[in-house]
């Protein structure tokens, strides 16, 4: 008997909606389910970008590692926001839940090393989980508009791509940015007629006065514009302002003093801060994680060291003799640990 023929819908747009059809093999929905969870982001991915660091380190490759720092350090509130993220997104648009998810997929792409989808947001899977996706079952591959990557998933498996019928439309219009300048006025009348709500670029709009001026004026004819510009086409689906990555975390509670604390956090001692990789400082950090949609907090590695020592039986003065460090400097660094919600009576 002969295998039925599944159709194969290509990653993008990305993030979908809904569960995957009946009969169909949907690369997004399997994308999203995948790698937007909590147990990728604080498990495969915080490790790859640990080995990723220390191969940057290694090469003294500043500018990587200021990128792997912060992604290393963003999977901590990451992990903490992305279940729910990802749930409410398959229920419907949600503006804070596609930040998040716009977050976890530049965390994916760096720690998987994959590449971005044409929208240049989302990822575009490696072509060996495309095929460990589809296996030995025949599939169809349909496309569904514009820069959904089916082209690429086509050259993977070696198949022809097909257009579906109800092939849906962008209301984007799609241009390098070297066009921007010439096509300025034909896209501001579109903006204005509703025949397109954003522009979407191929390339980078260049420097010069007239390109920006030509940005400038399309980013006020259309509200949905910067919300494009960072999250390609999903952002069509949120008529509100989206709010940005750092918006959506807060400071931790404080903790309770006490003279035995434990730790209310991981802390990890790591090359530096990504604004001071930046600039050429050489100086490890301390880094305070929380397990919750917390910032990530530098500190003096010291704070971590003792952070690291708390284990609810010690007091002050038994971790100061443990390490062998003056006490009333460790007394200081714990109370500083409470204060900042590292810490807390045990």
């Amino acid at each position: 008997m002969t295998e039925p023929i599944i159709e194969l819908l290509p990653p993008g747009p990305f993030p979908p909606h809904g569960q995957e059809p009946p009969a169909t093999l949907d690369l997004a929905v399997r994308l999203r389910d995948q790698l937007f969870t909590s147990g990728f982001v604080a498990g495969l991915a915080r490790n790859a970008l640990i080995g990723g660091l220390k191969s940057a380190t290694a090469c003294r490759d500043r500018e990587r590692m200021a990128t792997l720092v912060q992604a290393l350090v963003d999977t901590w509130p990451a992990a903490a926001l992305v279940d729910e993220a990802r749930e409410r997104w398959t229920a419907g648009p949600d503006a804070a839940s596609l930040a998040v998810l716009a977050r976890v997929s530049w965390i994916a792409q760096l720690s998987l090393g994959w590449n971005a989808l044409p929208e240049g947001i989302w990822p575009m899977p490696s072509a060996s989980w495309v095929v460990h996706q589809v296996g030995a079952r025949p599939v169809r591959l349909v496309s569904r508009g514009p820069m959904d990557g089916a082209d690429t998933i086509g050259e993977y498996l070696s198949i022809p791509v097909e257009t579906a019928h109800s092939k849906s439309q962008t209301r984007l219009a799609v241009l390098s940015g070297e066009e921007l300048a010439t096509r300025r006025a034909e896209l501001a009348s579109r903006l204005v007629e509703g025949e397109i709500a954003a522009v979407w670029f191929t390339s980078e709009v260049p420097a010069d006065a007239a390109s920006q001026l030509a940005l400038a004026e399309i980013r006020l004819e259309s509200d949905y514009q910067l919300g494009v510009e960072r999250y390609g086409q999903a952002a069509l689906e949120l008529a509100g302002p989206i709010p940005s990555w750092e918006q959506l975390l807060c400071a931790p509670p404080p903790g309770e003093p006490g003279e035995v604390l434990v730790a209310q956090c991981n802390g990890l001692i790591l090359p530096g801060t990504p604004a001071g990789l930046m600039e050429g400082e050489t100086d490890p950090a301390g880094w305070l994680l929380w397990p919750l949609p917390c910032f990530p907090l530098a500190v003096h590695p010291v704070a971590v060291s003792i952070l690291n020592q708390l284990d609810g039986q010690r007091n002050g003065r038994e971790l100061a003799e443990a390490m062998d460090a003056p006490l009333e400097a460790v007394q200081e660094i714990l109370q500083q640990l409470v204060q900042v919600g590292a810490a807390t009576a045990a």
